[in-house]
């Protein structure tokens, strides 16, 4: 696990379970998990690597190949999960913009000619293929 995925999760634990100080956000408010790791009941939360330092092993390879393999996974993986979000981003802006109401507006333009709608429909989907 990557560093930048460690204190995603951390800061994900630490909103999930309430355990930021209402009285200064900046602090986190130690559980028994977080005791057993931290020895403190409360830190700095952006000073938690400094903490985390002895709880994290370097990774080793056992030579430039294996280095460059992960690092090649690594790279799709981030791109699949880029191309998800994406593709959510754009769902859902599709759902708020509401494609009934489009299509709606689109008939008060048209002059009752079913085949040009059909013809549009289709120009449209090919466009939006084509991104």
């Amino acid at each position: 696990m990557r560093r930048s995925e460690v204190v995603k999760a951390m800061w994900a634990y630490f909103r999930s379970n309430n355990l930021m100080d209402p009285k200064d956000k900046r602090y986190v408010l130690a559980d028994e998990p977080l005791m057993k790791l931290f020895k403190k009941r409360r830190f700095l939360a952006f000073g938690m690597m400094k903490d985390l330092v002895p709880h994290i092993i370097e990774a080793k390879f056992l030579n430039d190949y294996d280095r460059a393999a992960l690092e090649k996974y690594e790279a799709e993986e981030e791109a699949k999960r880029a191309e998800n979000e994406g593709e959510e981003v754009k769902n859902n802006d599709d759902e708020s913009n509401g494609q009934s109401a489009e299509g709606s507006s689109r008939n008060d333009e048209n002059s009752g000619d079913d085949k040009s709608e059909s013809a549009d429909n289709e120009q449209q989907e090919e466009e939006l293929e084509s991104d």
